[in-house]
């Protein structure tokens, strides 16, 4: 089990749903959990069925039938969906609030893993605090609530409109100012259970430890549902280098990411999707060019090292060279990918689309490129004119 991978998998999930938006966060749970059943075992079970041992729950080899998740990924989704409830306007009823208390256990591989800095917490019962002051701030908070539900409930707006609607500028640095306070100045982590001097404990755990359940992986299941594992292993890593997070992170998340793409069925399809999309934020960047070499150096057993980039290209950055001139390197490669006299050469079918990556992932602008390519296409005599208008006209779709 690669420890680091999963780290980084389960860091970006639980992030990245720190940060949607309510309306994605709902559609999301429905599609992750709802049409799997899994979302309406954890409500609507009346024993817990998949709690563990200690806890009076199934048998061991019953723990897990339902549920198949990590406990730490099903917490998070769990906490994300009642706060887009909370902040749509929405609620649920008691008794389903009771069947998701009483269903929601820790796993026994949760109390072995979590360090010893989580036992024993202490917990303060906001004794010192200033009630008034915060009596105030949740009165105008409860205002805004009450102000949003009639808005969405009376005249009918749209997702979006509603948040625009109601968080005018000042309220959303009130609403910042509490949470400020909440977290940094009086540690509290909930507003009505109390607080948690030792809340950066917590942290670090989170950040370096992985609840999971128990995993049992054959090599036969796995490479079965390797088309599942791909899927959602590309969806995570783009959805990760769209939220632009720092150099450091993105350094750490790249390494822990690549081993996955040493098996890939389309490692270069996926490379120039993510490059495609992401052309206003990635393209044409440092970061570009390392999200593209550390995939592609996982494909150096399978393929060799330049069956899908040039040598200019892992070098250098083709910063050594004219657009035009490595506008012409990429073309010869297409035409020898295209006529050969016995063999093809080893990047012969992907040329194109190597060409594509390399452009995308260059520091040249675009603007530069394609003059560079109207110029080549325009020489006299015309050699072989088919694969500068394949070159181009890729790029152009």
């Amino acid at each position: 089990m690669n420890v680091a991978l999963c780290v980084a998998l389960e860091q970006v999930i639980l992030r990245y749903w720190m940060w949607n938006t309510p309306q994605d966060m709902l559609v999301l749970c429905n599609t992750l959990l709802g049409k799997q059943g899994k979302l309406a075992a954890i409500f609507n079970t009346t024993t817990p069925g998949f709690c563990d041992q200690q806890r009076g729950g199934a048998p061991p080899e019953r723990q897990y039938t339902n549920l198949h998740v990590s406990f730490e990924i099903l917490r998070g989704v769990i906490l994300c969906m009642l706060r887009a409830l909370k902040m749509t306007g929405m609620e649920m009823t008691s008794d389903v609030m009771q069947r998701c208390n009483a269903n929601f256990c820790w796993p026994v591989t949760i109390n072995r893993t979590f360090s010893a800095q989580l036992v024993g917490c202490t917990v303060d019962d906001g004794s010192n605090t200033d009630t008034v002051m915060w009596e105030e701030v949740l009165a105008l908070i409860t205002q805004d609530v009450r102000q949003m539900q009639d808005i969405i409930y009376s005249h009918g707006l749209a997702a979006d409109e509603q948040l625009l609607k109601i968080f005018t500028c000042d309220r959303r640095l009130l609403m910042l100012c509490y949470v400020y306070n909440m977290l940094y100045e009086l540690k509290k982590v909930h507003p009505v259970l109390g607080s948690y001097p030792d809340l950066h404990n917590r942290i670090a755990a989170l950040a370096h430890v992985i609840p999971s359940n128990k995993i049992v992986n054959t090599s036969a299941s796995f490479f079965n549902k390797m088309s599942e594992y791909y899927s959602a292993v590309d969806i995570i890593l783009i959805r990760a280098m769209e939220t632009l997070v720092a150099d450091q992170l993105f350094s750490t998340l790249m390494m822990c990411f690549k081993p996955c793409y040493r098996y890939h069925p389309q490692p270069a399809a996926f490379m120039y999707s993510v490059l495609y999309c992401l052309d206003k934020t990635i393209s044409h960047t440092a970061r570009a060019r390392q999200f593209v070499l550390e995939i592609c150096g996982q494909l150096e057993d399978r393929d060799g090292k330049y069956a899908l980039l040039t040598p200019s290209f892992i070098s250098d950055n083709h910063q050594l060279s004219l657009p035009s001139q490595f506008c012409q390197a990429l073309v010869d490669r297409i035409l020898q990918a295209s006529n050969y006299p016995h063999q093809p050469p080893a990047f012969a079918y992907k040329a194109l689309t190597g060409a594509c990556i390399e452009l995308l992932a260059s520091p040249h602008a675009p603007a530069i490129t394609a003059r560079a390519l109207i110029d080549l296409v325009f020489i006299r005599p015309l050699h072989q004119p088919y694969a500068f208008s394949l070159l181009f006209f890729s790029l152009l779709l």
